[in-house]
């Protein structure tokens, strides 16, 4: 399953590529996006693993499966 991402009416972060000179930062009090802008970002993600080892007297087999699913 591929990760959902869904942003309403904005950009997902700011392009500054064009910008030659160092900028004043803003006051961290002050959100500059719009009160009505939001991104709603779902991700899937699952692995598995497994080896093994074979030798004349001896074997060994080693296993792993793990996941995650976030908001």
């Amino acid at each position: 399953m591929l990760p959902e991402k869904n942003f309403h009416n904005a950009d997902n972060g700011v392009n500054i590529s064009g910008i030659d000179f160092i900028l004043v930062l803003p006051s961290n009090s002050h959100n500059y996006r719009q009160e009505w802008v939001y991104s709603d970002i779902e991700s899937e993600f699952g692995m598995a693993r497994a080896e093994y080892d074979v030798t004349d007297d001896s074997w060994t087999l080693y296993s792993a499966v793990g996941g995650q699913h976030s908001h």
